[in-house]
Parts: C-alpha cells; sequence; structure tokens
C-alpha cells in the first residue's frame, strides 16, 4: 500500500513538473543581426505559438503577438532615405508607402547623412511602423491604425528653455573667443549676423574688445540641443559701444534695432566676403602690379583662398556677368539709391547668376579667384554711386528703418530691461519655460 501511494505521488509531481516546462517554452526569442555595410539592423522577435497550456498564470495573461520585424540604421553614405532603405531589401513599393505618407510634414530634400530611421514590418511585410529622425527635437512616425490606415505626425518633445549670458574678451578672433567660451560656432555666426551692417567681424576686431550676449538655449533631459534666439548683444570697442535688441511689433515680424530704436538691418553690409586681408585699398595712384606704372584703384582687394564665396552686399538687379580682360570674371549689380557694386577676378560664377536676374543681400554670387590681371587670388570690389566710384570703407549708407512711432514706448521699455541684464555682473542664467515642442 505504501509503494502505491509513493508511486502515485511521483507521477503526479512528473506530471507538475512536465506543465511547468511547458509554459516556460512559451516565451519571447529576440535575435539581432548587424549589417556590416551600412551600420543597420534587423530585429525578429519569434513567438512560440505551440505551448501546450498546463499549471501556471491563466492563458489570457500571456497573449501571442503577431512577429515583426525592426530596420534600423542611418542615411549613410546613400544619402536618401529610398536608398538607405533599399540596401536594407525594404521592397520599393513599402517606401513609397513610407514617403507619400511623411511628405506633407517631412521635407525629405533637406534630409542629412546622419538621419535615423526605424521600420518595423509585420511578418506579411506590412508597414505597422515608422520613425523617422532628423534631429532631437524633430522626430516623425508613421503609425498603422486599427482600420488599417496610416497616422503620420511630429512627435511631441519636451524641451527646457533658459535665458543664458556668454561674455568674453576678444584675444584674436570672434570665433577663438566664442570656443573659448565653451560655446559653438554657430553661436558667434548670430552675433556677427546680427551687426554684420555695422562691424567687420574680419577687419575692425581688435584684442581687449569686449562680446556680449545674451541667448536663449534650448534642453532636452538635460543635454543641450540647440540655441533660440539671441534676443540681446553688445559690442564693447575702445572708442564705441554696438548694442542690439531683438524686438517683434505688432505686424509679427521682428527685427534687432539699435539703442535709440533705428534697425541695425541696413541696406548694405560692411563687406562682400570672409576675408583674411586687404591687399589694396582705394586710392587716385599706386604701383600697378602687373602693368607698372602708376594707376588709380578704385575698389578694395580682399586677400582670400581661391573658391572662397562671393556674396552681393544688397539686393540688387545683375546688369553684367562676363569676362573682362583685366578684371577676369565679374559680375556687376545695380541697386537702389543710385549705387552699384563690381566684383571682380572671380574662379567661377555662382549657379542661376546671369543677366537681369535679381539677387538678395549675401545671396552668394560667385567665388574668389586669380582671372585677369592678379597676382594672386582675391576679390576685387568697386562700388559707384551715380557713376562715380566711391570708397566703400567710408561710404556712409543710409540709416536703417526705426521702430514705428505707436511701439516705440514699449520698445524702450525692452530695451531698458535687456540692458540691464547685459550690464548685470550678478546675472547668469534664467530658466524661461518647460514646455512641448
Amino acid at each position: 500500500m505504501v509503494a502505491l501511494v509513493l508511486l502515485v505521488g511521483v507521477v503526479v509531481i512528473g506530471l507538475l513538473l512536465y506543465g511547468s516546462a511547458r509554459w516556460n517554452v512559451s516565451r519571447a526569442v529576440v535575435t539581432t543581426v548587424a549589417s556590416q555595410e551600412t551600420g543597420a539592423s534587423h530585429e525578429e522577435a519569434v513567438f512560440d505559438t505551440d505551448a501546450v497550456e498546463g499549471p501556471g498564470p491563466p492563458a489570457d495573461t500571456a497573449p501571442s503577438f503577431p512577429p515583426l520585424t525592426v530596420i534600423r540604421g542611418t542615411l549613410g553614405k546613400e544619402g536618401t532615405l529610398y536608398d538607405a532603405l533599399r540596401a536594407q531589401n525594404v521592397a520599393p513599393e513599402t517606401i513609397g508607402l513610407i514617403v507619400s505618407q511623411l511628405r506633407p510634414i517631412v521635407d525629405f530634400r533637406s534630409c542629412q547623412r546622419d538621419d535615423r530611421f526605424s521600420l518595423w514590418l509585420t511578418e506579411g511585410g506590412a508597414v505597422e511602423r515608422f520613425e523617422y529622425c532628423k534631429g532631437p527635437l524633430d522626430v516623425y512616425e508613421l503609425i498603422r491604425a486599427a482600420d488599417g490606415g496610416y497616422e503620420a505626425r511630429k512627435q511631441d518633445i519636451a524641451i527646457d528653455r533658459y535665458l543664458v549670458k556668454v561674455r568674453g574678451e576678444i584675444q584674436s578672433s570672434l570665433f577663438e573667443t566664442i570656443s573659448q567660451l565653451g560655446e559653438q560656432d554657430q553661436l558667434a555666426i548670430m552675433f556677427a549676423d546680427i551687426f554684420a551692417w555695422e562691424i567687420d567681424f574680419f577687419q575692425d576686431l581688435r584684442s581687449g574688445d569686449v562680446v556680449t550676449i545674451l541667448v536663449e538655449k534650448i534642453y532636452k533631459d538635460d543635454q543641450f540641443v540647440q540655441y533660440g534666439r539671441i534676443v540681446a548683444a553688445e559690442y564693447r570697442q575702445a572708442s564705441r559701444i554696438h548694442q542690439g535688441f531683438y524686438f517683434e511689433g505688432t505686424s509679427g515680424r521682428g527685427d534687432y534695432f539699435d539703442e535709440k530704436g533705428y534697425s541695425l538691418r541696413r541696406a548694405f553690409l560692411r563687406a562682400p566676403l570672409q576675408f583674411r586681408r586687404i591687399s589694396s585699398g582705394f586710392t587716385h595712384s599706386r604701383p600697378h602690379p602687373i602693368l607698372g606704372g602708376s594707376r588709380p584703384h578704385y575698389g578694395i582687394d580682399y586677400a582670400a583662398p581661391t573658391g572662397t564665396p562671393v556674396w552681393s552686399v544688397a539686393d540688387g538687379l545683375v546688369t553684367e556677368k562676363g569676362w573682362n580682360k583685366a578684371y577676369g570674371n565679374y559680375v556687376a549689380i545695380r541697386h537702389p539709391q543710385g549705387y552699384t557694386t563690381y566684383y571682380g577676378h572671380f574662379s567661377r560664377f555662382a549657379k542661376g547668376i546671369a543677366k537681369g536676374v535679381r539677387v538678395r543681400q549675401k545671396q552668394i554670387i560667385g567665388y574668389v579667384g586669380a582671372t585677369g590681371y592678379a597676382t594672386g587670388p582675391h576679390l576685387d570690389y568697386r562700388l559707384k554711386r551715380h557713376g562715380r566710384y566711391r570708397n566703400p570703407l567710408k561710404e556712409q549708407f543710409p540709416a536703417g528703418t526705426p521702430v514705428p512711432k505707436d511701439e516705440l514706448s514699449r520698445f524702450m521699455e525692452l530695451r531698458v530691461d535687456l540692458a540691464g541684464l547685459l550690464q548685470d555682473d550678478t546675472f547668469s542664467v534664467k530658466e524661461l519655460s518647460t514646455r512641448v515642442k
């Protein structure tokens, strides 16, 4: 009798252990296969659907899911989303579906090689979800809805904005100063753009000048993402203080104005390129380096490497584009108020530049070269007004448009507050808001 009881017990225990083992088999196994060529990866989730129910949790707590294949990667050397997905053997019709659904909210013409993507495909090859990341704040996704259709949207990203003061003393260049302060080149570019009509940052800088910037900085999860707007800026020289304050009027358009309320945006820029030095100035007589003798030089020669972009100093109409024996490849542009500018010795012209074409201020029109009578790569820049040559470095161009009179008092209140922060040595940072972008 005792032996029979023991035998029954062993059988029961064996059945319990067998059922438990079968229950544990019902689990997901994830495998990852990396692509050596593109750095993308495929992830396939495989689920065992043949498990036999046994003792353990109820069956409805362990739902079965259809298997999904996940493809992740970057655009990389392919350069386009289509090529990057095709490199991962994604069907052309699938790529067409993704692009057509996202095109209303994603500009695929501005894709960068570092853009990332993730694609979830069903066992039958249908798109379950697609995610495209153009940057920390620009994440787009395509999700299959219950009715079989698709919903495209931009993800909501929580960000924090801070107003930060950046101050430093010029030693050699604006970019070097900004870099030594732990900031990025983009901030130097933004600052230079504000004062581009007043300060020539390749000619007017002196050691000891002081830069002060009030700028918005945007963070995501305590990580710096990008700069927002510069709300106030100051460049302090020994002889003059330049200030700029951002002000948005009732029209909704914003711009930078000086302490008196005049726009810093002028009709003409101080220089038509980023240059290393002025190799020859405006003069009525100088020894000619090629032809010999003394001749007038009614322009400014800016020495710069071959290929340096040259831009139009103001809005205007291209009246001449071609070749001159002495001037080489050149462009002439007519501007309002009787001004005409000339740009010579180009190595080549910018795409789309032709006689009769209208150009915008700071639009690239050509590239530095040494064509014509030139001993080295440089730009010969000349300025005429009403048919007479003028010295570009001494010309007093018209002042910018002022703040409208009915908004001047509001601007002055803002200016006083921002100027106070520029001078306040105790102010360094202020949290502006936490919001979803």
